[in-house]
C-alpha cells in the first residue's frame, strides 16, 4: 500500500515575501450589497458545475425559503454560466449548506440543507418544523428537478452541513473487473439531535438496481459525550472509484466544534475544545453501507498534537473540515493562545495526512495561523471556512478579517517539501468574505453573504521592471 512521504517540519507558518497577487477575475453572483439573499453563504465546486447557497432569499412560501444558484463552466471561456435557479419551500433556508457531484455521463447531482422547514402543507393552522435535505438531478434539458426529500421532525438541525460524493463498486481485478454497482452518497449533519451530542446521516441511492426509490439511510454519531454538536460540518472523500479492488474506501470527517466532556460520575464539564472524529466506509450498497471508526483528531497547540485536557478551551476545532482521499483539513475558530502576558485569540487550521490507506493512520502535517495582522483582543475567525485541492493549495477563510473578510491561501513547496504563504485575498468593502471557500485548478472561490457575491480569484505575476526588482531587493 502507498506510504505517503512524511513532511519535514510540523510548525506555525509566519508571513513571507510573496510577489504577484491574487485578482479577482469573475464576479459570479452579485445581489444587491444588503445581504437579503445571503448569497455565498455556501458553495461547492465539483468539476464543470458550481452551487451557491443563498438560505435567506424571499421566495413564494417565506421570507427565507432560500434557493440555490446552480452554473457550468464554459470548456471554451473558462466561465461560470448560470444554469439554473433552485427556490425552496415553507422558510427551509435552503442552501445552508450545498454539494455537488458530477459524474459525466451518469449525471450531475445537488444536495442542499434546509434546516428550517415549516411544514404546513394539509393543515394551514398547524405548523409542523421540520429540517429538511432536499436532492436535485439534472435533467436532459439541463435543469435541475427535484429528486427527493428527507426530513425529521425533531429539531435535529437536519442540512446544517452536507457534503456528496460517488462511489463504484467492482469485481474482478483492476484491469479486468466488472462494474457491479455505483451511485451516489450524502453525508448530512444533524448537530442537534438529542441534547445537542449529535449525529450524522448517509443516504446512498445506487445508479444500477432499477429502482429509483430505492434509496438507504444509516447514522453514525460518537456516544459519550455532551453538547458537542456532532454534525456542524461534514466533509466526505469525492475519489472514491475502484474503491473494493485497491481498499480505496470512502473516508468522512465529522466536525464536532463544541465538544464537552463527562467524567466516570456523569459530572459535565463544558469547554468547547472541539474534535474531529473520522470514519472509513464498510460494506457495499446491496449488503448495507455503514462508517468504522477510524480516529479521533483534537486541536494542535503551537505545533505539537494535543489530546484530552491539554488542548486549548473555547477553540471550537472542527468548525469547518474539508477531506480527500490522503489529506484533511480542519478550522478551530478561535486558539486561546495563553502567555504570562496576555491572552489573544487566533484561529488556526491543521493539515493530516492518511499515512496508510490500510493502516488508518491520520498525522498531523502542518499547522496554519492567520499571517496578517490579526486583532489580538477578538476573533476574526480564521478557520471559519477551509477548503484544499490536494497537496498543491489550501484555503482559509477569515470572514470578520478587518470588518471585510478575507481568505489567506498556502501553497505546497515541492522543492523546500514545505508549505508556504500564498497570498492573501481582503474584501474590497464591509462584508464578510470568506464565509465559503474552495478551490478548483488553482483558481479561489469565496463567498461573501453580507453582499450576495461570490467571486473567483486568480494568480497574478505582476510585471515588475528588472532593474526596479534589483533595487527592492537590495
Amino acid at each position: 500500500m502507498k506510504n505517503l512521504a512524511r513532511w519535514g517540519v510540523i510548525g506555525i507558518f509566519v508571513p513571507v515575501l510573496a510577489w504577484g497577487n491574487w485578482a479577482e477575475v469573475m464576479k459570479i453572483v452579485e445581489g444587491n450589497g444588503d445581504g437579503n439573499l445571503s448569497a455565498g453563504y455556501s458553495i461547492d465546486v465539483d468539476k464543470d458545475y458550481l452551487v451557491i447557497g443563498a438560505p435567506k432569499e424571499r421566495g413564494n412560501y417565506g421570507p427565507h425559503d432560500g434557493a440555490l444558484y446552480i452554473f457550468e463552466k464554459n470548456a471554451a471561456t473558462g466561465k461560470w454560466i448560470p444554469k439554473d435557479h433552485v427556490r425552496g419551500y415553507f422558510n427551509e433556508s435552503l442552501g445552508t449548506d450545498v454539494a455537488v457531484v458530477d459524474m459525466g455521463s451518469d449525471g450531475v447531482y445537488v444536495a442542499a440543507g434546509g434546516p428550517d422547514y415549516e411544514d404546513n402543507g394539509t393543515n394551514p393552522g398547524s405548523t409542523i418544523y421540520r429540517d429538511a435535505i432536499e436532492i436535485y438531478s439534472m435533467d436532459t434539458q439541463g435543469r435541475f428537478r427535484y429528486m427527493n426529500r428527507f426530513t425529521d421532525d425533531n429539531g435535529s438541525g437536519l442540512g446544517s452541513s452536507v457534503d456528496m460524493a460517488d462511489y463504484i463498486e467492482i469485481s474482478g481485478s483492476l484491469l479486468n473487473h466488472t462494474t457491479d454497482d455505483k451511485g451516489i452518497l450524502i453525508v448530512a449533519g444533524e448537530p442537534f439531535s438529542g441534547t445537542a451530542d449529535g449525529r450524522v446521516v448517509t443516504y446512498a441511492f445506487s445508479l444500477m438496481d432499477g429502482n429509483s426509490s430505492n434509496w438507504k439511510s444509516f447514522t453514525v454519531s460518537d456516544p459519550g459525550l455532551v453538547y458537542n454538536h456532532y454534525g456542524h460540518a461534514v466533509a466526505v472523500t469525492h475519489d472514491n472509484n475502484f474503491d473494493v479492488v485497491i481498499n480505496g474506501r470512502a473516508h468522512l470527517a465529522v466536525g464536532a466544534p463544541d465538544e464537552d466532556v463527562r467524567n466516570s460520575r456523569g459530572t459535565e464539564t463544558y469547554t468547547d475544545k472541539g474534535a474531529v472524529y473520522v470514519y472509513e466506509l464498510d460494506g457495499t450498497f446491496s449488503d448495507g453501507f455503514s462508517w468504522a471508526k477510524e480516529t479521533r483528531l483534537t486541536q494542535d497547540v503551537d505545533g505539537v498534537l494535543r489530546s484530552g485536557t491539554e488542548y486549548a478551551d473555547d477553540s471550537r476545532f472542527g468548525i469547518s473540515v474539508d477531506l480527500t482521499r490522503w489529506y484533511l483539513v480542519a478550522g478551530a475558530l478561535i486558539e486561546n493562545v495563553v502567555s504570562t502576558l496576555t491572552t489573544a485569540y487566533v484561529g488556526e487550521a491543521d493539515l493530516f495526512s492518511l499515512q496508510n490507506i490500510s493502516g488508518n493512520g491520520w498525522e498531523l502535517n502542518a499547522t496554519f495561523v492567520q499571517p496578517e495582522n490579526p486583532d489580538p483582543a477578538v476573533s476574526e475567525k480564521f478557520g471559519y471556512a477551509v477548503a484544499m485541492d490536494g497537496q498543491k493549495m489550501i484555503t482559509v477563510g477569515a470572514p470578520d478579517f478587518g470588518g471585510t473578510g478575507a481568505v489567506f491561501v498556502f501553497g505546497y513547496d515541492t522543492n523546500s517539501s514545505d508549505w508556504r504563504e500564498a497570498g492573501t485575498i481582503v474584501g474590497k468593502s464591509a462584508g464578510a468574505l470568506g464565509s465559503s471557500v474552495d478551490t478548483l485548478d488553482g483558481k479561489v472561490i469565496a463567498g461573501d453573504p453580507d453582499n450576495d457575491s461570490v467571486s473567483v480569484f486568480e494568480w497574478k505575476e505582476p510585471n515588475v521592471n528588472p532593474a526596479l526588482l534589483m533595487y527592492l531587493l537590495n
